[in-house]
């Protein structure tokens, strides 16, 4: 507990220097709302792989590394490794490299979570086309699903801060396997006659409870994971 409690302070000094993302995050959400109120209204289990492209921009939590000031992005640290530059830094201090970890993990859940559950909380009133497909019990476990998701994909953005190879190999290697899941994400629909974000409707309003255990559990071993990983990339790569 007094690793979190000091990961938090070391967190806020972070927090406090990037107001400006904040109300960038706010009003790109706000744009994403209106978006997905419009979309959704109109012939709702229709949506193309595209309309998947915008979900998973939301909460695989994408966003927020677009919205982060530069000094606090990962950049190239040397010919070998890409890693957050404040990262590196404070791992040179005489703080114990969990508490660093765990920082990270604290500013990415402030950048993202809030954000997506007030936009899943909005969605509902303001979306006739969702109250229609899904009852409030229902749409919790969509909701879940997705806030999940958000855990066990998205926080391996903060795990990479501790540093992801930076060579010419694993930079295409990279580009090969976003090209690979947007094909999948623009394919999917095609195959199956519906959108990735519509089958997590149907997972929902069928299995309510089981798609929510299932999201949870998943969402707990991402987070754990993540944390693993951050801790091996401190050991394994040299940022000098």
């Amino acid at each position: 507990m007094q690793d979190w409690k000091q990961a938090f302070r070391l967190a806020m000094f972070e927090l406090k220097a990037s107001k400006g993302s904040f109300l960038a995050l706010f009003l790109f959400f706000l744009l994403m709302l209106f978006f997905f109120k419009t979309v959704l209204d109109y012939d709702l289990d229709k949506k193309t792989g595209i309309f998947d492209i915008f979900v998973f921009y939301i909460f695989s939590s994408f966003m927020m590394l677009v919205v982060k000031r530069k000094g606090f992005q990962i950049a190239k640290i040397n010919e070998d490794v890409i890693a957050s530059p404040s990262f590196v830094m404070l791992s040179q201090l005489a703080i114990k490299k969990d508490t660093i970890i765990k920082s990270r993990f604290i500013i990415h859940f402030v950048y993202s979570f809030p954000f997506q559950l007030v936009f899943l909380i909005c969605l509902y009133p303001l979306t006739p086309g969702i109250q229609h497909a899904l009852p409030v019990s229902s749409y919790i476990g969509l909701a879940v699903i997705w806030l999940s998701f958000s855990f066990y994909f998205g926080y391996g953005f903060p795990a990479s801060e501790a540093g992801i190879k930076g060579t010419v190999k694993a930079t295409i290697l990279s580009y090969a396997m976003i090209m690979a899941g947007l094909l999948i994400i623009i394919f999917i629909p095609i195959l199956s006659g519906y959108s990735i974000f519509y089958w997590t409707i149907i997972l929902s309003r069928n299995w309510p409870l089981a798609s929510s255990l299932v999201s949870i559990i998943l969402a707990i071993l991402g987070v754990i994971y993540w944390m693993h990983y951050a801790r091996k990339s401190i050991e394994k790569f040299d940022y000098l």
